[in-house]
């Protein structure tokens, strides 16, 4: 079997580690021998770092952008890329639709969709960027915003800035244009795993 590249798009609080963590939990040893959690922007070390410096609130918007776009390189080109050719199953909490609805929505009127298609290509490297399959998780902001108060990973980031709104719509928005999976993340987690695995099924039988 070749290797599989799973998404789970959405705003702060939608579930995307949780249901990246679940996933994974149930595919293990059922249908993949390797199962990689991709985790963008920070799932690398120089990605890591970069967040913090962006985090710092110390950059411009075209700064931010273009750091963000490293820190996604480097997690494409030494995670999920060599994953996928071992044949492995990637599941990425958030991936290339995130930074593009950051890029787009956000920071609107920063960078062109010209621009952002050449950075993407620069990306890739002559790999696949885009997902098997993405799953968007569609929860109202201020749900989101609600579910990770007190939580160990709360961004200051998120809650600070005004754009997250706009980057809602833009997911929203790449959503519809892509045809990703919508799931309503208000619904009870179990529920929401289940309509992942059946959505999956025809991927993995084959």
């Amino acid at each position: 079997m070749s290797g599989l590249h799973i998404a789970f798009e959405g705003t702060t609080g939608a579930g995307k580690t949780t249901h990246s963590k679940a996933l994974a939990g149930y595919l293990e040893g059922k249908y993949f021998r390797e199962i990689v959690l991709a985790k963008s922007p920070n799932g690398t070390d120089a990605g890591g770092r970069i967040v913090q410096i962006v985090f710092d609130r110390s950059m411009t918007p075209v700064a931010e952008i273009l750091a963000f776009a490293a820190a996604y390189a480097e997690l494409v080109n030494l995670v999920i890329a060599p994953a996928l050719k071992r044949g492995a199953v990637v599941i990425s909490d958030r991936g290339v639709g995130s930074w593009l609805a950051y890029a787009l929505y956000r920071r609107a009127g920063c960078v062109s969709e010209r621009c952002v298609s050449e950075i993407l290509e620069t990306i890739g490297c002559g790999n696949s960027i885009w997902p098997d399959v993405t799953f968007y998780l569609d929860v109202p902001v201020l749900v989101g915003f609600a579910r990770k108060l007190g939580c160990a990973d709360m961004s200051v980031f998120d809650l600070q800035d005004s754009g997250v709104a706009s980057e809602a719509h833009g997911l929203s928005f790449l959503a519809k244009k892509y045809g990703w999976y919508k799931i309503d993340t208000t619904l009870p987690e179990r529920s929401i795993q289940k309509q992942v695995v059946k959505v999956l099924q025809r991927y993995l039988q084959n």
